[in-house]
């Protein structure tokens, strides 16, 4: 260890010292070390590129439902495949690159994926840490990763828990408690054997169906209160998720997501909202609105009375399952906003909602931030903490 580095680390440790942390968090910093966490792996293979998420740039933390969320209009185009193994190590074992096979020590294997694509191991966290790597064991015949380009997205993908970003074989995961359970998805195409199809047999004609004039027609795949369901009986096929992206006042949100969500608000909400796709003044209070008539769902998974304003995890769940009701959507991993790598970034100006909104709604991070918490204090000093130690990890890091 260096003397820059022995310097850095002494500074940040008096830094934390200083700032008085909940006691609380302190006994539970002294146990970081201790007890078991389960990592679950899981490998999807689609029969084209295309079908690929392309999530490199960014989405949803990866949880027990991604898998099923992601194959729910998939048919047999996308599928679990078994005989595939994963390899995790500490977070300072250094990257063995792509499309490498085994790695070897320090890098632990544990698989194959089972029938149902899976693969789980139980990882001491005295040997792992808080946080480590994970990557998956790349079989030959398979689309290769096109590195970490967030760009280059004709690649395979691995992404875990809250690592979705880019398209390489190694994902961290991070911030783990004892007795946890924290899930990677690997995506992939089979490129060997490639045949050209044999030519489909001529179709014989079938006989016109037999219909009544006083029969109604059937539905077409709505999913509002006192519909038929989401399986568009016409069509044959089954909704998917509606939206996929966090939206928040004085971000750069996606425009497209969020005329989404305003033509949601319409149709569900009645708000009659102008369909600009911009994350006004009139859009926040709309989706405070609907967070207050769904607050069971939204609101009491993280100990709140009051509405955010901030479309997250709890409310763009509520938005697809209303949209969607096959889905079969947890209570998704409650991740503070600030510690999510896949929230939109800040606006050079930060937009302030106009008069008629109430305070609490204002783009104050540190306010609605902590809202977001089972414990403000607990998480304030966890994230001082973790940034602290991200910063030195990345001096030495990829």
């Amino acid at each position: 260890m260096n003397i820059f580095f022995k310097s850095v680390l002494f500074a940040g440790l008096v830094m934390v010292s200083s700032s008085g942390l909940p006691v609380e968090y302190a006994k539970a910093g002294q146990n970081w070390d201790q007890g078991t966490i389960t990592l679950v792996a899981t490998k999807v293979v689609c029969n084209d590129e295309s079908l690929l998420p392309n999530w490199g740039a960014g989405g949803f933390t990866i949880t027990e439902s991604t898998v099923a969320n992601f194959l729910v209009d998939k048919g047999d185009s996308c599928f679990l495949e078994e005989g595939w193994h994963f390899q995790w190590a500490q977070d300072d074992t250094s990257n063995p690159g792509d499309n490498t096979g085994v790695a070897d020590n320090p890098w632990t294997t544990f698989g194959p994926t089972d029938s149902n694509g899976r693969a789980s191991t139980l990882i001491d966290l005295s040997e792992s840490g808080s946080e480590f790597w994970v990557r998956e064991v790349f079989q030959n015949g398979y689309l290769g990763f096109s590195g970490v380009t967030t760009t280059e997205n004709v690649s395979a993908e691995m992404y875990c828990n809250v690592d979705v970003y880019h398209y390489d074989n190694i994902d961290l995961i991070s911030d783990v408690e004892d007795g946890g359970t924290y899930y990677c998805v690997a995506f992939n195409v089979n490129t060997a054997g490639e045949q050209e199809p044999a030519p489909d047999p001529e179709p014989e004609p079938e006989p016109e169906p037999e219909t009544s004039p006083s029969a109604p027609s059937a539905p077409m795949g709505s999913s509002k209160p006192g519909s038929s369901g989401t399986y568009n009986q016409a069509l044959g096929r089954t909704c998917g998720l509606y939206m996929d992206r966090f939206i928040r006042s004085g971000r750069v949100n996606d425009v497209e997501q969020v005329v989404k969500l305003q033509t949601f608000l319409n149709q569900w909400m009645g708000s009659n909202l102008p369909i600009t796709g911009f994350y006004d003044a009139s859009t926040l209070q709309a989706v405070n609105i609907f967070q207050t008539q769904y607050a069971d769902q939204i609101l009491t998974p993280w100990g709140l009375s009051e509405p955010t304003g901030i479309v997250y995890l709890t409310t763009l769940r509520q938005i697809n399952l209303l949209e969607c009701s096959s889905l079969m959507l947890g209570i998704p991993t409650l991740v503070a906003w600030s510690s999510n790598p896949n929230t939109p970034s800040e606006l050079e100006t930060t937009v302030v909602p106009s008069q008629g909104v109430s305070g609490d709604e204002s783009e104050d991070e540190n306010s609605e931030s902590n809202q977001e918490n089972q414990s403000a204090s607990v998480i304030r000093a966890k994230e001082g903490i973790g940034k602290f130690i991200n910063f030195l990890k990345r001096l030495f890091r990829r």
